[in-house]
């Protein structure tokens, strides 16, 4: 049976109590409310300090197309998470639970993996203590860490390291892309942060079990 709950509803599926079923939890419109890549060319525009490193960047879009830009610009342009980024409470409050009953739970964000290592060390110890580990998009690329972790690649990378012979995962994300994670096999809860309508709609689609965090004013 599948439950389309709050955090603190009444009923919670079995699977988002499971310590051994570990967590994958998207940053950018997931984890925080804003994303790291708009900030970044924002200020890559806007800044004269930060123009040459648009200019490498749009070199890089011509070499690596969109991808490169992004991943350069994300490393390059320096960002203060605590103060540039607003943490999404109610999700770090289901992490929070999922890890006081001793389960896993790793950052997985198609931006830069600084980016993301950035927004859990300067978000503090709280933040900090949520994950065992923070995966990303990275230039050079690996098995783990591709150019541009997104959509079927994320899940691929969540399937073969997080599972690992476990029951599977469970994934928190708010975007297209992360219905194609949704839809993985190994995927085996849906926590559905922030999602507009069209998201919403097509996840619910996904005969899964869901958390709904629902979408917030901004």
């Amino acid at each position: 049976m599948i439950f389309a709950a709050k955090h603190g509803g009444e009923k919670i599926h079995a699977v988002f109590r499971d310590k051994n079923i570990p967590w994958s939890i998207n940053m950018d419109g997931t984890l925080i409310d804003e994303d790291v890549t708009e900030i970044a060319v924002r200020k890559s525009f806007t800044n004269p300090i930060f123009w040459p490193f648009l200019l490498w960047g749009l070199i890089l879009f011509g070499l690596k197309g969109p991808a490169g830009f992004y991943r350069f610009l994300e490393n390059r342009i320096p960002m203060r998470p605590s103060r540039e980024v607003t943490y999404n409470e109610e999700l770090k409050s289901l992490i929070e639970s999922h890890r006081a009953r001793g389960g896993k739970a790793v950052l997985a964000t198609a931006s830069h993996v600084n980016s993301g290592l950035n927004v859990v060390e300067d978000g503090g110890p709280a933040i900090s203590a949520l994950f065992d580990d923070v995966w990303g998009s990275c230039m050079d690329g690996d098995e783990k860490n591709v150019l541009d972790m997104a959509a079927e690649r994320k899940a691929s990378v969540l399937d073969r390291f997080l599972c690992q012979g476990k029951k599977g995962f469970v994934y928190a994300g708010n975007s297209k892309d992360d219905l194609s994670v949704w839809s993985h096999p190994s995927c085996k809860g849906m926590i559905l942060v922030n999602c507009d309508t069209e998201v919403m709609n097509q996840a619910l689609n996904i005969p899964k079990p869901r958390l709904v965090v629902p979408r917030r004013a901004r």
